[in-house]
């Protein structure tokens, strides 16, 4: 994953990866941040296994047990972009290779990821060319907040525990 940064103005981006990957030690889930390739700015994921409750689900769907409804709108509180709460809210939900490039040394290569990005209102730095063409230096007035890569891998490590925890209280409701 090699992003091209030439256009970007100098930053606290300037001396992080373009991929960061790390198997979260609290939920022992797999954990990957990956800068947008002409953003810049961070995607967070974090992987479930197969036999989590959420495994296979869209962030735009109903995750209710047992739920059969055709018009799955009804059920809005029930989709996990209502149900996990991320920087940015939950904006994909997909597998391996789908949307995101994971490397094969993370996860089982079954897991179902939930991502979130670092996007608008945050600053971007592939967004920052104009800044470096007016010699401007970070932090650039009215640009947003940059969110670093410690800041997204915590907010991975919420994102984790809060899977962890769905799964743990789903496993004890049963299926209406």
């Amino acid at each position: 994953m090699r992003v091209d940064r030439s256009a970007f103005a100098d930053g606290p981006w300037s001396d992080e990866p373009d991929a960061y990957w790390w198997t979260d030690a609290n939920s022992k889930m797999p954990c990957l941040v990956a800068r947008h390739p002409f953003l810049g700015s961070w995607r967070g994921f974090v992987g479930v296994s197969t036999e989590h409750p959420l495994h296979g689900i869209a962030h735009d769907r109903c995750a209710r047990p047992g739920c059969n409804h055709a018009n799955q709108t009804i059920c809005e509180e029930w989709f996990p972009l209502a149900l996990l709460d991320a920087h940015g809210g939950i904006g994909f939900a997909c597998a391996r290779g789908f949307y995101i490039d994971v490397p094969e040394s993370l996860g089982t290569g079954g897991e179902w990821w939930f991502g979130f990005g670092a996007h608008e209102p945050d600053l971007q730095p592939g967004k920052t060319f104009e800044f470096r063409q007016a010699r401007m230096r970070y932090p650039f007035p009215g640009a947003g907040d940059y969110r670093t890569l410690s800041f997204m891998r915590h907010e991975c490590g919420r994102l984790a525990a809060q899977l962890e925890k769905l799964a743990l209280e789903w496993r004890k409701v049963a299926v209406p």
